[in-house]
């Protein structure tokens, strides 16, 4: 059975702000990768990926969404979850891998990398990015 393309793109988005840190617009933003995936303001430490500018002066409290501008425009393409190794929001910037022709999954056991994990939805599913680099350190 054909399965119903929904895609995403642009250079825009908003993510949820971590609780209790303070961004300004024009700013550099990034994904925490060791933090639930939340944003935070840029600084030099393990698993903070820049993404983009704030686009807002914003505090967050771990709900707030922040609105960002991204470094360069993207595209995703959101496909069906994995119910037995599934991405979450926390894994966003993180690499997924392939489960089956319209599946993504984070166990990577014998898979193929399908690209980076950019949102998670409970009705979209996953919001996956092809081409881009993933954003964790790579463990060859």
């Amino acid at each position: 059975m054909e399965r119903m393309i929904s895609e995403d793109q642009g250079g825009y988005r908003t993510l949820t702000l971590a609780n209790g840190e303070t961004v300004e617009r024009g700013k550099l933003v990034a994904i925490d990768t060791a933090n639930a995936g939340v944003i935070v303001k840029a600084k030099p430490a393990a698993g903070i990926v820049p993404i983009g500018i704030a686009m807002e002066t914003l505090v967050g409290d771990g709900v707030k969404q922040l609105h960002i501008k991204f470094h360069r425009e993207y595209q995703g393409t959101w496909w069906e979850n994995d119910t037995t190794t599934p991405a979450t929001v926390a894994d966003r910037g993180k690499r997924c891998y392939v489960k089956d022709d319209e599946t993504v999954s984070m166990d990577g056991t014998g898979r193929s990398p399908a690209g980076m994990v950019l949102d998670v939805s409970p009705t979209e599913g996953v919001l996956v990015v092809f081409g881009l680099p993933t954003f964790e350190t790579e463990t060859a």
